[in-house]
């Protein structure tokens, strides 16, 4: 099960590509280690997206498979599609518009072999322009991983980072096939990228790699972007969101979470007892009074509880709960 040599899968959801998927399939080509098979999943593309891919099938160096939707399923589960298609003792996932860098499969692999607690690994990513011109910043730099790791070489990213934010962006992420029982299928309300991370976290180790393995391109059509963003903006943003709804979506995500790890084994009681005490903050948060001013009071005693240090992004959490909606 924990031999050196293991197959790999890359598991590639693609809608509208073709400006910028040929790259990406190149890039896989030129890996030092190629991956042994493709699984594609086309979420009913209408432009020449499955002919560019039945092009490159034709002529691959490894194994290509491609499924196409009847009808559109979105990302995650256009993702979790393909993940469950996947054949491979390793899974690696892909955006349609990135571009890997040649060692980025021999560098995670390296990584999953090196050890069986080790459940998933990421890397970091240099957020590229169309053209492939380098922004000014990297994915960590967004998550704030670069501050709070800086200058590893490689580390053990703990359950108790992922619980203060989104910390993984999906295409980054490789896995054991034995995570898929226990990710499948991948709730409501949960991005597969978040949903997996926090999986492997809680039933093993997620490491993760500094160094930037992969170009992250940002475009007119990305699902999701990447940019800092000014402190005014993000707060704007923020405050525009309805608590209700937020709080609603958050709690039931976190309900899924404990509902699946009980029902999962080989789960640290420490590890649920933390996302038992993340669930209690959210929903603390949740049922706070309408007054604003009435709010100070529940507010500050989570303060005091120290969630808001554990579990909450930073102070806008707690402007988010004093003057949002």
């Amino acid at each position: 099960m924990h031999s050196r040599h293991k197959s790999l899968s890359v598991a590639l959801a693609t809608f509208n590509g073709a400006a910028y998927l040929t790259q990406q399939l190149q890039s896989f080509v030129m890996q030092s280690r190629p991956p042994d098979e493709l699984i594609v999943c086309d979420d009913c593309s209408n432009d020449s997206t499955v002919e560019l891919l039945d092009a490159f099938a034709a002529n691959a160096p490894f194994a290509v498979k491609i499924h196409r939707n009847p009808s559109r399923l979105g990302p995650a589960q256009g993702f979790a599609q393909a993940i469950a298609l996947c054949k491979g003792d390793l899974i690696a996932l892909s955006d349609q518009d990135d571009v890997w860098c040649p060692e980025k499969l021999a560098r995670m692999e390296a990584c999953l072999v090196e050890s069986p607690l080790i459940y998933a690994v990421s890397c970091n990513a240099e957020i590229v322009d169309e053209a492939l011109r380098p922004i000014g910043f990297n994915v960590w730099d967004l998550v704030g991983l670069s501050r709070e790791f800086p200058g590893q070489t490689g580390l053990e990213l703990p359950l108790s980072a992922l619980l203060k934010r989104y910390r993984i962006q999906g295409a980054t992420l490789v896995f054991r096939s034995e995570l898929i029982e226990a990710i499948q299928p991948i709730p409501k309300y949960w991005n597969h990228d978040a949903w997996i991370a926090i999986m492997a976290a809680s039933l093993g180790k997620l490491w993760v790699i500094p160094q930037c393995l992969q170009n992250y391109r940002q475009h007119s059509r990305n699902v999701v972007g990447a940019r800092p963003g000014s402190v005014l903006e993000k707060m704007r943003h923020g405050l525009e969101i309805s608590r209700e709804t937020y709080y609603r979506e958050e709690v039931a995500k976190y309900s899924a979470l404990l509902d699946r790890l009980g029902s999962t084994g080989s789960v640290a009681n420490s590890a649920k007892a933390e996302i038992a005490d993340k669930f209690k903050h959210l929903s603390i948060r949740g049922t706070m009074s309408k007054s604003r001013w009435l709010r100070w009071i529940s507010v500050l005693r989570e303060v005091r509880t120290g969630r808001y240090r554990r579990y909450a992004t930073d102070w806008r959490s707690i402007a988010f709960d004093l003057f949002g909606t």
